[in-house]
C-alpha cells in the first residue's frame, strides 16, 4: 500500500500501487474516472494566484496634482459622497446648540434610499433614540463632523422614541412627520 488515492466523486479512498502514469484509474465504488496529480500542480495554483491578485487591483495614479485633472466624459469625484460608516457618529448640531449624534441609518428595501438617521441623544438626556429623516438636514460639516438640522433641541426632544422593536409602519412615518410639522415623502 505505497500510494492511497481518494475519488472527488463519492470520497471512497483506494490503492493505486504500481499504476503507470497516464493510465486510467478508476473509482471501485462510482466508476469516475480519478486522476492524478500533477507534481508541479502545488507552484502552478500559487502562481496563478499570485498573478490573478497583480492584475485585479487596478492602476491607481500615484501623483496627486493628476487627481484633479479628468477629460471631458468622465465623472469628477463628488466630494460629498461618504460612506454611512463613516458618517455614523457625526454630532446632531440643532437650532439651539448640540443634541446627540448619527447611530444608524434606515434604509429603504426597495430604492436604497437612506430614509431616516437613528440619531442617539444619549449625549444630551438619558438615551433616546429618535428619528430625523435626511430632508430635514440643512448641511453637513465634514471636516467637524457635524450634521445640522433645522429643528429645535426641544422639538427633537418630544419626537416620538425609536427602539428597534418599533414597527416602522406608514402610520409611525405620518405621527413623526406630524410632530416636526414636515411634508413626508
Amino acid at each position: 500500500m505505497d500510494k492511497l488515492v481518494a475519488c472527488q466523486t463519492c470520497g471512497l479512498v483506494q490503492e493505486a500501487d504500481d499504476v503507470p502514469k497516464g493510465s486510467v484509474i478508476k473509482c471501485a465504488r462510482c466508476h469516475f474516472q480519478i486522476f492524478h496529480r500533477r507534481v508541479d500542480s502545488r507552484v502552478r495554483t500559487l502562481a496563478f494566484s499570485i498573478a490573478a491578485l497583480i492584475l485585479y487591483y487596478p492602476y491607481i495614479e500615484s501623483n496627486h496634482e493628476k487627481w484633479n485633472d479628468f477629460t471631458p466624459g468622465e465623472k469628477k469625484w463628488d466630494h460629498h459622497l461618504r460612506s454611512s460608516h463613516e458618517v455614523t457618529g457625526y454630532h446632531i448640531q440643532t437650532e439651539d446648540g448640540e443634541l446627540g449624534h448619527v447611530e444608524d441609518f434606515i434604509i429603504d428595501d426597495e430604492t436604497w434610499a437612506i430614509r431616516y438617521l437613528i440619531v442617539n441623544t444619549s449625549n444630551w438626556w438619558a438615551g433616546k433614540k429618535v428619528l430625523v429623516s435626511p430632508q430635514w438636514i440643512e448641511r453637513v460639516n465634514w471636516g467637524q463632523r457635524k450634521v445640522f438640522v433645522n429643528l429645535s433641541r426641544e422639538t427633537i426632544k418630544q419626537s416620538p422614541e425609536y427602539t428597534e422593536e418599533s414597527l416602522l409602519n406608514r402610520d409611525y412615518e405620518i405621527g413623526l412627520h406630524g410632530h416636526y410639522n414636515r411634508k413626508g415623502y
